[in-house]
């Protein structure tokens, strides 16, 4: 497995499927915008609380699987905020953009489709986002992020993001 960065195992579809049919690997996805295919294995997950961001269409696998308790959040922000960070990354129309717009509004739609997702809302300081997040992993309840992701999903389903 080919490690790109501190927490992605980028995979060949080869290598993906050879650790799929080993029962090596738990999960694998191929990511919308660049075709790159990740995945994960038990040692991914060697603390008492794991982290991992994923695509909504992973979330089940996850679930089924046998851990002591899988949280699932929604990261969200205000949609200003959000329209700011997308129109930095991507300062124009293109491709990659509508890419990553598609896969937005599908995670967005998704989250809020799903009872058992819990919000947490990025409109704060790195520090207290964790301190919410930790707070959320010891069984706090979340935060009422439906608001802030209604208002960014309608913002893309309407194509605003530029203007």
């Amino acid at each position: 497995m080919k490690k790109t960065e501190d927490f992605y195992s980028y995979l060949s579809e080869l290598e993906a499927k050879r650790l799929r049919e080993e029962g090596k690997a738990i999960t694998y996805a191929v990511f919308p915008t660049t075709g790159a295919v990740y995945g994960t294995t038990l040692e991914s997950y060697p603390n008492v609380y794991n982290l991992l961001d994923t695509l909504s269409g992973s979330v089940e696998a996850y679930r089924a699987l046998d851990f002591r308790q899988t949280i699932t959040i929604s990261l969200t922000a205000p949609m200003e905020d959000w329209r700011k960070w997308f129109t930095a990354r991507y300062p124009n129309p293109s491709d990659d953009a509508s890419k990553r717009l598609e896969e937005a509004r599908l995670s967005i739609a998704w989250s809020l489709a799903d009872r058992q997702t819990t919000w947490l809302i990025n409109d704060d300081s790195s520090e207290n986002i964790a301190k919410r997040l930790i707070a959320i992993a010891q069984g706090s309840r979340g935060e009422k992020g439906e608001g802030y992701a209604r208002a960014i999903l309608e913002c893309i389903e309407k194509g605003v993001i530029w203007t």
